[in-house]
Order: structure tokens, then C-alpha cells, then sequence
């Protein structure tokens, strides 16, 4: 299911997460008796970025359920209160990455990779005249980058279309988020080096080293 611990909110019903690590077992057989063998199965994709959803996602993957990545959903910033300010604040570019290696550090410790099944730089559809526009690309390019940094072995965008977080506007003409994400994965090879900078005190200096594909 998606944000399984939402359902209390948005439902009146709590799924909890030892029962979902349970219907996963039931999936797995299903899906193997069915003969699709090589389907992956990923969750539980929580919402939230706090403590509760974090004891969700951990208690989940303490029942050791079979699956091929540890899910969850991450937007940075709030779209519906959002600046152009808090787009380019150094807080919203730590903000992530000290939370990434939280959950990458929780995953790993039960055996899991961590995926990032739903993601953006604001929730709520998105900064109307903010995430579809230049100045949110530097947010999100150093998104990209934290996440291969701190193990995150892939990253769902939200969305392809629709809102003002789409990669496509609504002329179906590709906006500055597209592009990030196209030549990010066009010249990152899945490889980055760590790096230190000299000037720890300039919050607006951010440096990340890849390789690149093809060693070019």
C-alpha cells in the first residue's frame, strides 16, 4: 500500500507495520507461486520525515520481510507555504542529507537497500511558480547528488506530469527539473567519491565528486 502510516489520518484505520511486513510474506508466495519469479517488491514507502514515521519504517523492516528495497517517501519542503527563499537556503540543502543518512543508516542496519519510491523538493503538488522554474534546480540537482552519497539506490521523482513539481509542464514541454535529472543520469556513472572542502564556513559552497561513465 502507499503511506501506510497515514491511514490512521486519512482512513480511521491503522495498518500497522508488522501486519504489512505480513501481507508482504503472503505477496512474495503469491507472486512466486504465479510464476514471477524475478518481480521485485519494495516498501513500505512511508510518508513523513519524523520520528513516528521513521519507528514505522524501522519496526517494518525488523520483521525481516521479503523485500528487494527499503522504501519510503521524502519532500524537503512544504509547497504550499514555500518561498524562493527556502529553495535556496543552505538549511533545506542539510536538511536532506542529514535525514538521508538516518534512513540509509536504519535500512542498512536490518540488511535493506534504501529506495526513495516518491520524491520531490515540496510536497502538495508542489511551490506554484517555484518548482517548475530555475531557481528550484539547484535543490534538486544537489538532492540527486546527496542521495547517491548517502546510498540511496534510486529516486522516484513525483511526477511526470501534473502540479508544479512535474518534470513536464502543462504544454508537455520539459522544465528545469527535467534537465537536471536528464544529464545527471546521462553523465553519472553510480560512482562518487568522498570529498572534504577546506572552507567548511560558506553553507552556500556544495562540491560532490562522480565518476563519470565511461571513465571520460
Amino acid at each position: 500500500g502507499n503511506e501506510p502510516n497515514s491511514y490512521a489520518h486519512h482512513f480511521n484505520y491503522t495498518l500497522t507495520p508488522e501486519q504489512q511486513a505480513s501481507d508482504f510474506e503472503k505477496l512474495h508466495k503469491i507472486l512466486q507461486q504465479k510464476g514471477f519469479h524475478s518481480s521485485k517488491l519494495i516498501g513500505p514507502s512511508t510518508t513523513g520525515r519524523g520520528p513516528t514515521a521513521l519507528s514505522y519504517f524501522s519496526r517494518f523492516l525488523k520483521e525481516q520481510p521479503p523485500i528487494d528495497f527499503a522504501a519510503y517517501h521524502h519532500y524537503t519542503l512544504n509547497g504550499h507555504i514555500a518561498t524562493v527563499n527556502d529553495f535556496l537556503n543552505p538549511s533545506s540543502f542539510y536538511a536532506y542529507g542529514n535525514e538521508s543518512k538516518i534512513w540509509t543508516k536504519t535500512a542498512t542496519n536490518f540488511k535493506s537497500s534504501p529506495f526513495i519510491s516518491e520524491g520531490a523538493l515540496a510536497y502538495g503538488g508542489g511551490a506554484k511558480n517555484i518548482s517548475d522554474r530555475f531557481v528550484s534546480s539547484f535543490l534538486w540537482a544537489d538532492k540527486l547528488a546527496m542521495s547517491a552519497l548517502t546510498g540511496i539506490r534510486a529516486f522516484c521523482r513525483e511526477t511526470a506530469f501534473g502540479g508544479a513539481y512535474a518534470l513536464l509542464n502543462s504544454k508537455m514541454h520539459p522544465t528545469p527539473s527535467y534537465w537536471v535529472s536528464f544529464y545527471f543520469r546521462q553523465f553519472f556513472s553510480g560512482h562518487i567519491l568522498s570529498m572534504q572542502t577546506v572552507n567548511k564556513s560558506d553553507a552556500f559552497n556544495r562540491i560532490y565528486n562522480f565518476c563519470s561513465k565511461d571513465n571520460k
